[in-house]
């Protein structure tokens, strides 16, 4: 766009949703201007060939510019550059609440993803609220944090909820009732959460559930949910198996063969622990099942749903056993550099996380197959992702692993 001299001038259109690269677009038309004098100049410029009526200067607050017939003249001081354009995509300004299911109120022990879910999603609706943010959906680790998770892949089993599960035809009520008493569930503090005691319950529960769907007979959705996440649950389900036949997450103990997820290994505790496999490839189906049911719900609602993803994984997690090439780990599966904060205003020594940092080459080599596959994994779960903190993909602060602190 040819209109003055010292005047960069440049027109962006569209057709028929697509720009003159065959890239497709909004509609709209874009005028660039940029004055590249140390003097202010006045241009008229003819845009009648592309647009009419009115545009918005998009760098001026979007303050209205009349074109009448197409023409219209504008003063650029020096070096400034202007942005008009016909449409102004305006954000809607959008709020929610940060919840995690864990503190819903329920008779359970802990919230999950039952009608106390469902009743907050009507409370986020009713005030007008059009996002609900969640913690990581994945299995709490240590200390019962999903940020320490035993899988970047897997859900929180105990989020299931026991209601549905007699209305499935799963549980009955009478074996919910006992597993009540037995387990002192009436004495459970109403403010806060015993994970401990709400895992015996609950896991009775799973297990009897598991017991009564098939012991472990795949019916066809199974059957596609196993398909559909091939790529981590079955090693997940090992892992689990594996922790609970050796006593311990901490893979780097159990014997080396398994350790080293040497193939004889993998076919001989696969076939020795498949039915704690099965179990726990039921666990995540029926989490997977309640929680696209709830979703659903949300979205009916118009309520979206906001994803957490940690940018770092724990040490004892199906992750760092399968993936070790990933990981900074020395020959045993240990860390040689683990993550955390250096040290600032609030911890003179720093924080020390522990978390395994990546082998950022490594990933590289196959496109970053995991981290696509772990967005994947959070975007079908939720309709907008927070990255915990999306800085590390930039530069992290890693300190040796026999470091006491952070510094």
């Amino acid at each position: 766009l040819a209109v003055h001299p010292e005047v960069y001038g440049y027109v962006r259109t569209t057709d028929k949703a697509q720009d003159v690269f065959g890239q497709a677009c909004a509609e709209n038309t874009a005028v660039v201007l940029l004055n590249r004098s140390q003097e202010e100049v006045v241009v008229e410029c003819d845009l009648s060939r592309w647009c009419r009526g009115m545009m918005f200067d998009v760098l001026q607050d979007e303050r209205e510019v009349a074109l009448g017939d197409g023409r219209v003249k504008l003063t650029l001081k020096p070096l400034e550059g202007k942005l008009l354009m016909t449409r102004v995509a305006r954000t809607q300004n959008a709020c929610g609440i940060l919840l995690h299911p864990v503190s819903l109120p329920s008779e359970h022990g802990m919230g999950g993803l039952g009608e106390e879910a469902r009743r907050f999603v009507d409370f986020l609706a009713a005030a007008g609220q059009t996002h609900w943010q969640l913690l990581p959906l994945n299995p709490a680790g240590c200390g019962n944090s999903p940020y320490q998770s035993v899988s970047a892949f897997a859900c929180e089993p105990l989020f299931i909820d026991i209601e549905t599960l007699i209305r499935d035809g799963l549980l009955q009520k009478a074996e919910v009732a006992a597993a009540r008493r037995a387990k002192g569930m009436e004495a459970l503090p109403a403010g806060r959460v015993d994970y401990a005691q709400v895992r015996a319950y609950k896991e009775q529960l799973l297990r009897a559930a598991f017991k009564r769907f098939g012991a472990g007979k795949r019916d066809k959705d199974v059957g596609k949910f196993v398909a559909k996440n091939s790529y981590w649950l079955p090693d997940f389900a090992l892992y689990r198996a594996l922790a609970g036949h050796f006593g311990e997450e901490a893979w780097q103990r159990w014997p080396e063969e398994i350790a080293c997820r040497e193939p004889g290994a993998v076919a001989y505790y696969t076939g020795l622990l498949v039915r704690e496999i099965n179990y726990q490839i039921f666990l995540q189906y029926l989490f997977s099942r309640q929680w696209q049911a709830l979703r659903q719900y949300a979205a009916d609602k118009g309520v979206r749903l906001i994803g957490d993803l940690p940018m770092f994984v724990a040490l004892h997690s199906a992750d760092a056993w399968v993936h070790r090439r990933l990981f900074k780990l020395d020959d045993r599966g240990n860390p040689r550099r683990v993550a955390g904060v250096p040290p600032d205003y609030f911890s003179p020594t720093g924080q020390l996380w522990g978390n395994p940092v990546y082998c950022w080459r490594e990933m590289a080599k196959d496109n970053f197959r995991w981290w696509r596959k772990r967005l994947g994994r959070v975007l079908a779960l939720a309709d907008v992702v927070r990255i915990d903190h999306f800085r590390g993909f930039d530069g992290c602060w890693e300190v040796p692993a026999e470091a006491v602190t952070a510094e």
